[in-house]
């Protein structure tokens, strides 16, 4: 155990370990220092539902009645939810902890996803940007299959200029 916990408390992202009824067992240094918690707050009965913003506790505690009842799935998406009360997006990765082959709990990894929400918003806008230059010049702009040559997108100049509609020109 002792082995399993040093090993533990060097890895970067949030590991957990939380019985049937939801109580943090075991929380590494990385998730202590990520939710702002110290180790006599664990001690003291700390509930991985604190640890979710409440916009998503309800979906959670779906997800974990689910994932126990062996319906569910690991690698669900939430906000979590610092002591503070700040708030960041997360994926939790877990696993059933069984002894004597009944349920007890279950265990896991939390992994931080702030930056990957960033980068896939930066790209929704650029995307979003993009589209709006091609469907709002005054050339005709159309991308093709370089191969067959069958036309994958077209803005509406296009269609006016082959006096056809844009739903007839792609494809």
């Amino acid at each position: 155990e002792q082995r399993f916990r040093e090993l533990t408390d060097l890895l970067p992202q949030p590991v957990f370990e939380a019985d049937i009824l939801g109580r943090i067992s075991f929380a590494n240094r990385s998730a202590l220092e990520t939710f702002q918690y110290d180790e006599g707050t664990v001690r003291s009965g700390l509930n991985i539902g604190q640890m979710i913003a409440p916009a998503d506790r309800e979906r959670a505690v779906r997800a974990y009645q689910g994932f126990i009842a062996g319906s569910g799935r690991s690698g669900n998406e939430f906000m979590a939810q610092r002591r503070d009360g700040s708030t960041f997006p997360v994926m939790i990765y877990s696993s059933i902890v069984r002894r004597k082959n009944e349920i007890v709990g279950i265990r896991g990894i939390i992994v931080d996803i702030t930056e990957r929400k960033a980068s896939e918003a930066a790209l929704r806008s650029s995307e979003e940007r993009h589209r709006m230059l091609v469907e709002q010049a005054n050339d005709g702009i159309v991308l093709s299959d370089i191969q067959s040559g069958i036309i994958l997108e077209a803005n509406e100049r296009s269609a006016e200029l082959a006096g056809t509609t844009v739903d007839r020109l792609v494809g």
